[in-house]
């Protein structure tokens, strides 16, 4: 009976180690996943800001073109 009691609680033991060693890797990649979460943001931040800047530019070109384009044909069509 003693020597099974002996068992249980080296099990036990062994047991215990493997959850706290468990709950530091759990508590690693919870660390490394904040990491990630963080440089996806600011990357996603980037390209927004990028995108916003570009989409502007386009847009100024396209409204010079435009411009350009109505002041030569009124220009054409004048006799």
């Amino acid at each position: 009976m003693d020597n099974l009691y002996q068992e249980m609680m080296e099990m036990r033991d062994h047991l215990l180690t493997r959850i706290e060693m468990l709950e530091d890797d759990v508590e690693h990649l919870v660390q490394e996943n904040m990491e990630y979460v963080r440089e996806i943001y600011e990357l996603e931040c980037s390209l927004h800001e990028r995108i916003d800047s570009i989409v502007g530019e386009v847009t100024q070109l396209n409204e010079g073109q435009e411009s350009s384009k109505t002041d030569y044909q009124e220009g054409k069509e004048t006799p």
